[in-house]
């Protein structure tokens, strides 16, 4: 089920609107997996079909010692960063009203401290009239 990240902007009278949710927020990481995976979606909240490019920047790993891999899905792509730093994707496609496109995100932890950790991403898109969505990670500790 995915989830509404941000509220979206409101709309002018006949403009279509994007807006990103995800898929699972918080995601948690089970132990002993340093790894899990979530959906980052563009969908389109407006009264008529609506056509991208949408670009998005991940951001927030290094500090947590936390990776972005990702799958892209049906029109995304990876137009740069690395996945310990910052990674820019770009959909591009057309959705008709309450359509979206998802694609997956691995999240990997690669720090040294010990369970429990938790961090965060951004996600921001280059297009000011859509809201940027804050991914919380969660690493519970190791079951005892």
């Amino acid at each position: 089920m995915a989830l509404a990240a941000a509220a979206p902007a409101a709309a002018a009278s006949g403009a279509t609107t994007f807006a990103l949710a995800l898929g699972q927020n918080p995601l948690v990481i089970p132990a002993p997996a340093p790894v899990s995976t979530t959906t980052l979606s563009v969908q389109n909240i407006g009264a008529s079909t609506a056509s991208g490019p949408v670009d998005v920047v991940i951001s927030g790993m290094a500090p947590d010692g936390f990776t972005v891999g990702a799958v892209p899905g049906s029109g995304w792509s990876n137009t740069g960063g690395t996945s310990d730093d910052e990674l820019s994707f770009t959909w591009n496609g057309t959705l008709d009203p309450g359509g979206s496109n998802a694609f997956f995100l691995v999240i990997q932890y690669h720090g040294s401290s010990p369970r429990p950790v938790s961090g965060s991403l951004l996600i921001t898109p280059t297009d000011p009239g859509i809201d940027a969505v804050l991914l919380q990670i969660q690493m519970p500790a190791d079951a005892t």
